[in-house]
């Protein structure tokens, strides 16, 4: 697959300093952020910028997702995922992708619906009866740009008594 950038140069790397987690940044045009108790502010070649919720990238649909890596939730044994549950708030459709690693599944992706509140909304997926494997991966992420936030997720998971 290919990946088209307005500049390839402008990429930014970012560490959360309390989980290590890691993400990238494409078509990145700002030197240094700050976060203040006024906002968070970007300086770029051609002024100070403040970062608020933003609707596109200069018209272009903003697509955003967050992926897990494969876990297998602390359990050796085989299982498959009764349910994922979200809280959340989005201005459109939500997807979530859930992966078996070595299953011989492809992804399967499920939708959650727009959240009329502005106050974070129960969800709820449930992945298909015959995924089943010890490490699964889950990756929530917009729909056409839409915003969205995800407050907290809960997996059922049913654990099977094969290890293979």
């Amino acid at each position: 697959s290919s990946v088209a950038y307005r500049d390839e140069t402008k990429i930014a790397w970012v560490m959360n300093t309390e989980t290590t987690a890691g993400s990238r940044y494409d078509n990145f045009g700002f030197e240094s952020i700050v976060q203040t108790t006024d906002g968070v502010f970007a300086v770029g070649t051609d002024g100070l910028y403040l970062l608020d919720h933003i609707a596109d990238d200069d018209g272009d649909q903003i697509a955003a997702s967050v992926t897990s890596g494969f876990v297998d939730f602390g359990v050796t044994q085989q299982k498959r995922l009764d349910g994922v549950y979200f809280g959340y708030t989005s201005d459109g459709k939500i997807d979530v992708t859930v992966e078996v690693k070595d299953s011989g599944h492809q992804p399967y992706t499920y939708s959650l619906e727009q959240s009329a509140s502005s106050a974070p909304v129960n969800g709820r997926v449930v992945p298909g009866k015959g995924l089943v494997g010890r490490y699964w991966r889950i990756t929530v992420g917009n729909k056409d740009g839409a915003y969205f936030a995800v407050y907290d997720a809960t997996i059922d998971i049913a654990v099977s008594a094969r290890r293979l």
